[in-house]
């Protein structure tokens, strides 16, 4: 056994001591994606093991940490995801070029952060010098393992005071002093300074330039240097990769005509209304690029599909009182979507560009009709294509504004349209819609939306019921209608 025990060891020790540190990349601040794309290839190589934007958004979210990350929380993340250290960046511009600000958490502690600029996020010299420059300031790291907060003690002997030119991502200037025994306080930090001199040197010799930064964030220190912002865009509704709802809707109808005043023959048609009559609804998106990378131009593309159904709606006529005739009222919509976003921020605004196929039906059971008995309400079914688009506007993370707009461009419009009815027409539409999206515990979300829809009519008397009504049909009687629908819903939605 002992010599079995042994050879493990021997094969183990070196996979050991191999092992490379890993190295948690936060979301960056301000970026569309393609930077964050350049700092992930950057960095991919033998010294460390990456652990990418995505899977620090999962670990945050089961932790429950969201918006200013405290350096204890940042150890809770560190410590989920098994790394020794934590990166975040923000992007801000300078002139032409752009400036990436670093933030370094490394075993639990916030380190000296650093500054790279450059003008193309594809360029080699950029990226190498990035590469350089994060493994020159999280070289220490060594290959994992041991005690986190011990090893830098053992690492670097006795002499406290040269432990700011050696260690370049060291503690915080205003820490150390607390923690170390030496008399002299004040000289730690300018020893600390002036070895950061020697890090301002090295970045003259590239085209990008890196530096330190104390801020790392571009504005001064402050707040800004004990605390990381973390924007776990791909769990917030400006970038959910797939949303689905489900919930009880209303709905009420007003159907009028544009008609002359006559009481030869049928008479003028008579306006119809009913109150709101409830029903059910269902909705979805689902944006697939966005779960890989919510932040790049892709993740824009999407489908989306709704359908709305009435539970129970009946219809009665003065002629045969104690007769209820069922009319069947539903829509549902399919379509494409194109998502554009104004930021990476969860109060970030957003356009979301739409292209439905669609179908409304209102359509009333005459199967119980008696002879003689005229139930004077046409049947509709719009079907067609809709050109839409919605606005979003958040005014916190957990409460947004939505505002859509969109038109049917009428493929055909039922019975309405038929010889023996009103004719043929001119059909224009307006569909829109308004609520707020209320999202709590991150994936969930209560939508209520307010709704209106209306059918435009222009008559060309060619119908049986617009010319005919008055006995004479060599006139037309009826010159257009407006079908007008008002209702809402309340939702629940689960996002991702």
């Amino acid at each position: 056994m002992a010599p079995r025990l042994a050879l493990l060891a021997l094969v183990l020790a070196p996979a050991i001591a191999l092992a490379k540190p890993k190295v948690a990349i936060v979301p960056l601040d301000n970026d569309s994606g393609d930077v964050l794309d350049a700092v992930l290839e950057a960095l991919d190589g033998d010294e460390l093991q990456i652990i990418g934007p995505k899977q620090v958004a999962r670990a945050a979210d089961k932790l429950g940490l969201e918006g200013d990350f405290s350096e204890k929380e940042l150890k809770k993340l560190a410590k989920e995801l098994e790394a020794q250290a934590v990166v975040q960046g923000s992007l801000s511009t300078k002139g032409a070029n752009k400036v990436l600000h670093f933030k370094l958490f490394v075993k639990g502690k916030k380190q000296k952060g650093f500054k790279i600029e450059f003008g193309s996020a594809k360029s080699p010299k950029f990226k190498k010098a990035l590469h350089d420059k994060m493994i020159d300031k999280l070289g220490d790291l060594g290959g994992g393992g041991g005690d986190d907060e011990d090893k830098p003690k053992k690492k670097k002997g006795d002499d406290d005071e040269d432990k700011p030119k050696k260690k370049k991502g060291g503690d915080d200037d205003e820490d150390k002093p607390k923690k170390t025994s030496s008399d002299d306080d004040d000289d730690k930090p300018k020893k600390k300074k002036g070895g950061d001199d020697d890090d301002d040197d090295k970045p003259k010799k590239k085209t990008a330039s890196a530096d330190d930064d104390d801020s790392a964030g571009g504005g001064g220190g402050g707040d800004d240097d004990v605390r990381a912002h973390f924007d776990v865009s791909a769990t917030r509704p400006v970038r959910y990769a797939l949303r689905v709802d489900a919930g009880i809707s209303v709905t009420g109808r007003s159907l009028t005509f544009n008609s002359k005043q006559f009481t030869e023959g049928v008479g003028a048609p008579k306006p119809y209304s009913n109150a709101p009559v409830p029903g059910a609804r269902v909705e979805g998106e689902i944006y697939p690029l966005a779960f890989s990378n919510p932040n790049g131009p892709a993740a824009g593309l999407g489908v989306a599909g709704m359908y709305d159904r009435t539970f129970s709606l009946t219809l009665h006529n003065a002629l045969q009182p104690t007769t209820a005739f069922p009319a069947t009222e539903f829509r549902w919509d399919i379509g494409a979507r194109y998502r554009l976003a104004f930021g990476t921020k969860p109060t970030s605004p957003s356009l979301t560009f739409g292209f439905d196929y669609g179908h409304r039906q209102f359509k009333v059971d005459r199967a119980n009709q008696m002879g003689g008995v005229i139930i004077d309400i046409p049947d509709v079914e719009y079907v067609g294509v809709i050109p839409n688009i919605t606005f979003r506007l958040p005014f916190t993370p957990a409460v947004a504004l939505f505002a859509k707009g969109g038109s049917l461009l009428a493929m055909r419009t039922g019975s309405i349209q038929n010889p023996e009815q009103y004719g043929q027409a001119k059909v224009t539409s307006v569909e829109a819609s308004a609520g707020l999206d209320i999202t709590f515990a991150k994936k969930f979300a209560v939508r209520l939306t307010g709704e209106f829809g209306l059918y435009g009519f222009a008559f060309t008397g060619n119908g049986a019921m617009a010319n005919g009504r008055d006995g004479d049909p060599t006139t037309p009687d009826v010159g257009g209608a407006a079908d007008q629908y008002i209702g809402g819903a309340a939702t629940f939605a689960v996002m991702y």
